[in-house]
């Protein structure tokens, strides 16, 4: 997956520069279409891998933001995350890896990816402002949305997923604390 939207982040940059020069070149009506189209599209994909790269090294705690009430877990059930989780792509997959990583590592992998899934949802409604400058608002806000709920959905994914590696860890810290007490 991250080769995939780097490709496409850059595929993207390029045409962008392409028609813009097409268009201030030649006045090619359609260039400017082509140059809005493909420069949102960069946006879109370019600020999702800086969000990405700027929290890679943090490492969330396990503050309220990122506790999982039962309502929530009640309101995943009736969204039927178990059914569709399996469908969405991971962007790193290794940091998900229980083969390679401690339970405590991925927990914190899952924080960090929610909290960038999170920062990029309001970011997703930046090219509205585009909007003043090119018109075509309606495009703009449905670009935005289909954006921002993507991301909802890889974070809710994340929250979904969550509860079960923390029930891993609270059994593993029991199974330690047995053997420590000699039981």
């Amino acid at each position: 997956m991250r080769k995939a939207m780097i490709c496409a982040a850059t595929l993207s940059g390029l045409l962008t520069t392409a028609f813009v020069l097409l268009f201030t070149l030649w006045g090619q009506d359609w260039a400017e279409t082509a140059a809005i189209t493909a420069g949102t599209v960069f946006y879109h994909f370019a600020v999702r891998l800086a969000a990405g790269a700027v929290l890679d090294n943090w490492r969330p705690g396990d503050g309220p933001w990122f506790r999982v009430s039962e309502k929530e877990k009640r309101l995943y059930e009736k969204m039927k995350v178990q059914r569709w989780k399996g469908l969405m792509p991971t962007y790193d997959p290794e940091k998900f890896n229980l083969r390679t990583h401690t339970a405590e590592e991925i927990l914190s992998s899952m924080r960090q990816a929610e909290a960038v899934h999170e920062i990029n949802i309001p970011l997703s409604f930046v090219p509205l402002f585009s909007s003043f400058a090119f018109g075509a608002l309606p495009v703009f806000l449905i670009t935005s949305l289909l954006a921002a709920g993507y991301d909802g959905l890889f974070a809710i994914l994340q929250r979904y997923n969550r509860p079960r590696i923390e029930a891993l860890l609270s059994a593993i810290e029991k199974r330690k604390n047995r053997k420590e007490a000699g039981t």
